[in-house]
């Protein structure tokens, strides 16, 4: 099945619960950061080599959490005990093909 084309992208910081039972958490939040423009959002995160586009997802550290606070209206409140935070991607395609909702561009890297 074809996905159509990819009309745009959405940027977004998801933030998980931590568990012991499974290696991925469940998502309890979805931030938007469409605004940031692409190279803020690269000044922020460091984009593998093959990912100019930051495509991949990326799990965000505490600073880089800080870098988004100052820049984000509706700030971030940290805690990486019980939360993970991840940048990810989706794109957004041409319904003509009736893609799934909000595919992933790449799969997710953890």
């Amino acid at each position: 099945m074809s996905l159509g084309k990819l009309i745009r992208t959405e940027r977004t910081i998801i933030v998980y619960k931590k568990t012991k039972q499974t290696t991925y958490g469940k998502e309890i939040q979805e931030i938007n950061v469409d605004q940031i423009p692409l190279d803020v959002l690269k000044s922020i995160v460091t984009a593998n080599d093959d990912d100019p586009l930051l495509y991949d997802g990326y799990i965000l550290s505490p600073e880089e959490l800080n870098k988004f606070n100052a820049i984000l209206e509706n700030k971030i409140e940290p805690n990486q005990d019980k939360f993970d935070y991840a940048l990810e991607c989706y794109g957004i395609y041409d319904s003509n093909d009736s893609p799934p909702q909000n595919p992933k561009l790449r799969p997710n890297p953890f």
